[in-house]
């Protein structure tokens, strides 16, 4: 079977089909776009929503492990102080 390429519109239809899908809004496997509405509030506020399995808190300086796990949900927050970021991973 002869090998093809793929023609300059073919290439660009694919990309477009590729760019489509990460502007549909789906959430990421956590759902840190989703939660991503408790930034600014207190981490008392966490108790009030259900979490994605595995979820950690971490404050600036806290030891973590560096593995990347796309489900689990990584909320960023300084002792006592308010949420200030969230990602999956």
């Amino acid at each position: 079977m002869p090998v093809r390429t793929l023609t300059a519109p073919a290439v660009v239809a694919l990309a477009a089909c590729a760019s489509m899908q990460q502007g549909t809004g789906a959430l990421e496997p956590c759902d840190a776009q989703h939660l991503a509405v408790l930034v600014g509030e207190p981490t008392e506020k966490l108790e009030e929503v259900p979490l994605p399995e595995p979820t950690r808190i971490v404050a600036p300086g806290d030891a973590v492990t560096m593995d990347h796990r796309p489900e689990r949900l990584t909320v960023l927050a300084a002792d006592g102080g308010p949420i200030y970021g969230m990602r999956c991973g």
